[in-house]
């Protein structure tokens, strides 16, 4: 295609529906809600952590992100954290059961 025209076209004055500005802007909004319902675009997405990425980005290189890193080191803080706390949790469980087979021990010498 040649980005000029040529020296001897003529050109005229739109006519028909494409002279009608009203009817041009109507048709230009159907064609683009027709565009946007029939076209199909793939979108890799983790609702989660708020990461998405644009249709050229395969599965491999979205799950070896850098966002999909920083997600995969939230996670190992979030389980750091929460296994501290369990931990704790059972230590001071298994202190209370320590104490009441002390207990226990105490009371069964004392009868026997």
């Amino acid at each position: 295609m040649d980005p000029a025209p040529d020296p001897q076209a003529r050109f005229a004055a739109p006519d028909g529906p494409v002279a009608d500005a009203h009817l041009l802007s109507a048709l230009q909004k159907d064609f683009a809600d027709w565009v946007y319902r029939k076209s199909k675009v793939t979108v890799r997405a983790n609702t989660v952590l708020g990461v998405f990425a644009t249709p050229e980005v395969s599965q491999a290189d979205f799950y070896e992100s850098p966002a999909a890193d920083g997600a995969r080191d939230a996670r190992d803080a979030d389980l750091a954290k929460t296994t501290g706390t369990l931990d704790r949790q059972i230590a001071a469980l298994q202190e209370k059961l320590a104490r009441a087979e002390r207990d226990l021990q105490q009371n069964q010498t004392g009868i026997g």
